[in-house]
């Protein structure tokens, strides 16, 4: 099995600054990036481990199927750090996680 990875995992960018992420999913299942707090990532997979097959779509989030190639456009407002996963259950316990650090 492959190993679930964000390449990279580790994004900086300007506060105020507005990011095109170009996401292309290189595996051989789905996957998804969501963007937000860590906190609220694990709350998010916790839903999804009990609705498996959910369908969602919120501004924050893409979802691909294997081979595709999305966007997702997110504006910094502030200085932190912001966090991003793959939600899909058990892909963010393998490591499918990620920081962005706004400066």
């Amino acid at each position: 099995m492959s190993r679930m990875r964000f390449t990279p995992s580790d994004i900086e960018v300007n506060a105020g600054g507005t990011v095109r992420f170009l996401i292309k999913n290189t595996g051989k299942i789905p996957h998804e990036l969501v963007i937000g707090t860590i906190a609220d990532l694990k709350a998010h997979a916790a839903e999804m481990q009990k609705m498996p097959g959910m369908q969602h779509a919120e501004p924050n989030m893409i979802t691909l199927a294997a081979g595709k190639v999305g966007g997702l456009v997110w504006h910094f407002n502030q200085a932190g750090t912001v966090d991003f996963a793959c939600l899909i259950p058990g892909h963010m316990e393998a490591g499918m996680v990620g920081k962005v650090k706004v400066s």
